[in-house]
């Protein structure tokens, strides 16, 4: 069976190298300047992952509008919908919803917005038993894909952060490896926001 090539997306601008690589630059070396000025502090909630929450709640939503407009059942619909899952189950990851007060609201909306996003996972991974030939047969040109290559990058990103998270290094104060792994993972969340405006489009046909 042949399905039409990939449709581009009239919204998504192509991705420019030069502008990812200069945000990653200018980001880490604002954040180097600010922590050793001590103008930036660490811990939950802090500057930087509410940074990274933003980000990733931006690439959410624009994954999510993209998987809307391409259709949930269409090969670019289900790659966008799974990186607006992603990224939206990510972003639970870095925000302390229960520490934003002492009420009990936010604890029952943190609450609420995992078991929002434990559903659309379920949902989801319906939709793709029941599409996992198509998926399986166009695998590489999935993975080749602008969009799932910057999106590598961010889980690279992340995996580099654990042994940070985790204080691996004893050169390094703990301080020292928090910095570096909310660095990273600032960095992860670039490449995660830059992989929702890329393209999702190949020329060539699915088979």
């Amino acid at each position: 069976m042949n399905l039409a090539s990939l449709r581009e997306h009239p919204y998504s601008p192509s991705q420019n190298l030069a502008v990812l690589l200069m945000t990653l630059l200018g980001t880490t070396l604002i954040a180097v300047i600010f922590w050793l000025n001590g103008w930036l502090t660490l811990g939950e909630n802090s500057a930087l992952e509410l940074a990274q929450a933003t980000l990733l709640i931006l690439a959410s939503l624009l994954h999510g509008e993209r998987a809307w407009r391409f259709k949930i059942a269409s090969l670019e619909g289900l790659i966008h919908a799974g990186l607006a899952l992603l990224t939206y189950s990510f972003a639970l990851r870095e925000l302390e919803i229960d520490q934003f007060g002492a009420s009990e609201f936010w604890a029952h909306l943190e609450n609420t917005l995992r078991l929002i996003g434990f559903t659309l996972w379920a949902g989801l991974l319906i939709v793709l038993m029941w599409r996992i030939k198509l998926i399986f047969d166009n695998r590489w040109l999935i993975l080749a894909l602008p969009v799932m290559q910057l999106t590598l990058w961010g889980g690279f990103f992340y995996i580099a952060s654990w042994p940070f998270d985790k204080a691996l290094f004893a050169a390094l104060s703990p301080a020292g490896s928090e910095f570096i792994e909310e660095v990273l993972e600032l960095n992860a969340c670039i490449f995660l926001f830059f992989a929702s405006l890329a393209k999702s489009s190949n020329q060539r046909r699915c088979a």
